[in-house]
Formats: structure tokens, sequence, C-alpha cells
């Protein structure tokens, strides 16, 4: 049996009554579905949908409460519940980012027929997080055709702003919105300058169009070669010598070696921490 499925056929028993009250006393929506819905029976699955539409519920809901569910799972379950729901009802999508691929199921959930979706700005959340926004709204619109209404030319905003506000920074390399989404090494080949030619004929997603900017950097291997240097240094209209070049290249090194400390508000203490104020505090208050 499913670890909760006798809890969830005795609240079926209430659910009409349940809707009825909300709907009567606070003239609200009735938003439903199963907790962990991968994991569910899919029959329990069937029969808590089905009740739910027949008591009269608003909006139906799939939650990959424990992040465990993959693409292909979240896409047949979006579809067998919006086989039994009305055509024209919401059907809400939440998924946990435990495996990361948070924003992949929520997309194949959307694909199966979810209509509304769950997101973080920058994928913050419980444990591992959830969907990001910025990710799914930009996959929406950019691989899927989809208007979302959202104005992606503002998500780098919200994302520096909610990095701000919640003082947790992001991973660099993070989709859409990470220091490193559209940076681009200096890089000469053939005479050319990858860094600003071929990452432009190439590019799928333009960094203004969510409201960054593309930055060439020094530094990735290759991009303190001699070309690099000399491409810059010619742009500057800077007359050289190779060993300018030589002095150009072994300044920036050095500085490649400072180190970058940031520092941000801790968020939790340890279990072994909190064991210690116990014992301090408990054993003297004035601690």
């Amino acid at each position: 049996m499913y670890l909760n499925e006798q809890t969830v056929l005795d609240q079926l028993k209430k659910f009409p009554e349940l809707i009825d009250y909300v709907h009567s006393q606070y003239n609200a929506e009735v938003s439903w579905g199963i907790s962990d819905t991968p994991r569910a029976p899919l029959e329990l699955i069937r029969k808590v949908y089905r009740e739910g539409v027949a008591a009269g519920a608003d909006k139906a809901g799939i939650a990959d409460t424990f992040g465990v569910a993959t693409p292909g799972v979240m896409r047949y379950l979006a579809r067998e519940v919006r086989s039994i729901i009305p055509e024209e009802m919401v059907l809400k999508v939440h998924c946990h980012n435990t495996f990361g691929m948070a924003t992949a199921n929520t997309l194949a959930a959307a694909e199966g027929g979810g209509t509304e979706l769950d997101c973080t700005i920058n994928g913050y959340g419980d444990e591992a997080g959830n969907a990001a926004m910025e990710e799914v709204v930009v996959s929406l619109e950019a691989l899927y055709g989809v208007d979302t209404g959202i104005k992606l030319e503002l998500l780098n905003r919200y994302s520096q702003e909610a990095i701000k506000r919640g003082r947790t920074p992001i991973q660099p390399h993070k989709a859409i919105v990470g220091e490193n989404a559209f940076l681009r090494p200096m890089y000469i080949w053939s005479g050319v300058n990858m860094a600003k030619e071929s990452w432009m004929l190439h590019e799928p997603l333009s960094p203004e169009a969510v409201g960054a900017k593309t930055d060439v950097v020094f530094g990735p291997e290759g991009s303190l070669d001699d070309p690099p240097i000399e491409t810059k240094l010619k742009e500057l209209g800077i007359p050289y010598t190779p060993t300018d070049i030589v002095r150009v290249r072994e300044t920036v090194e050095k500085m490649l070696l400072e180190e970058q400390t940031i520092k941000i508000r801790r968020k939790y203490v340890t279990e072994s921490e909190f064991e210690d104020v116990c014992r301090k505090v408990v054993r003297d208050p004035k601690a």
C-alpha cells in the first residue's frame, strides 16, 4: 500500500464538504492533487482526480514533492490527469530539484498538458530548490514558441535583486542568469576573433533578450596567447613590441592569482552547533 493511501482515501470522503465550505464561506477556488504524485499508485491517482472533479474543485495539480520524477514520468502523469479533468481546467505543476531535473520535469509536464507552472527565481527553494523561473520561461519562449507574457528583459534584474535581498549567491555557470552564462573567452583562430564573430553566428540565445550582455574575458586557456593580446592592443591603437606582449600576459596572470571573498549571512546552524548551544545555555543561562 502507498504510504499515505488510507489517509488520502479518508480525506476524499470529506472532500465534497470541504469544497462546499470553501466556496460558500470564502468564495475562493480550491486547488487539489495528491502529494508525491510520481510515487503514488496509478489507480489512486485516477481516483483522486475523478473525485475532485465530481466534488466541484477548481484547479488540479500534480506535485513531484520529493524530486524523484523523470521528464517521461511527468509528461505521462500530466497527460493522465488532463484526460480526467475538464479541458478548460487549470493543471498546476510543482517540481523539486532533488536530482537537478526540476526544469526538465516542469517542461515535460507542460508538454503533457500542464498550464500553470510553479517556478522560483534562481531556482531557490527548500533543499535542492525548485524549477528556476528564468530557465522555464526562456525555454518555453525560445524552444517551444510559447508566449508566457513575462518580460524576458527583466529576468537578469529579477535574479540580481533576489540575490541581493536573499543574500544567497548562485553558481557562476547558472543557466540564463549566471555570471558565466554569456561569458566569451577571447580566442583568435586563423585570424578570426572567435569571441565576437563565431559566437554571434551560433549563439542560441541573445543575452540582451534576458537583460544581460556578452562579456569577453581573458584568462581561460588560449586567451592569453600572443594573437588575442595583439588583437586587443591593435584595437586600442597602442604601439607594442614582443616584450610588451609578454608584460601584458604576466600582469594578467598575476591578477588571476588574486583571491575573491564573498561574505553572506549564514542561513542555518548545524545539528552539532545547535547541540553545543543547548548544552551551554541550559548549563549556564548567562551564556
